[in-house]
């Protein structure tokens, strides 16, 4: 009977770990920070390439986004990575304001825009965001023509 059970036990856990590389893709568990548990998460990658780019751990990133998300339940993964993103790269605006714009009912574009940015330079941003975070380091960013249109 035990030998039965380990092999049950031995077989689950193989199980297991290949359903977390699903599609060729690590879905690495990250720890909620809502309830503490570890969730399957392609943005693991995303959180962690963020965490590079702006000094603040991926737990960190993780809670703030997920803060976000129950204020602006709209809000994509694809968007808090290009705030911060653009933040990054533009002293004088935060990710926060463009989340809160977000918030707002703005896209990124409008927000962008309220902040005295031109087509053209939003157009340019644009290019910039999704080359970074999308090329050979996988932000989890989906660059979204209704995310930028002004």
């Amino acid at each position: 009977m035990f030998g039965l059970s380990l092999i049950f036990v031995l077989s689950s856990e193989a199980f297991a770990q290949e359903k977390g590389k699903e599609n060729g893709k690590d879905n690495t568990a990250i720890p909620s920070a809502n309830h503490g548990k570890p969730i399957r998460d392609s943005r693991a990658n995303g959180y962690q390439g963020l965490s590079n780019q702006t000094g603040m751990s991926r737990e960190s990133l993780q809670e703030w986004f997920e803060q976000e998300r129950q204020l602006n339940p709209n809000l994509s993964f694809g968007q808090f990575v290009a705030a911060n993103m653009i933040a990054k790269n533009h002293q004088g605006l935060s990710a926060q304001t463009i989340l809160t714009g977000l918030r707002a009912g703005k896209n990124i574009g409008q927000t962008l825009h309220a902040e005295g940015w031109d087509k053209r330079r939003i157009k340019e941003e644009r290019k910039r965001v999704k080359r970074e975070a999308g090329g050979k380091q996988d932000y989890g960013y989906k660059d979204k023509e209704r995310d930028w249109k002004n």
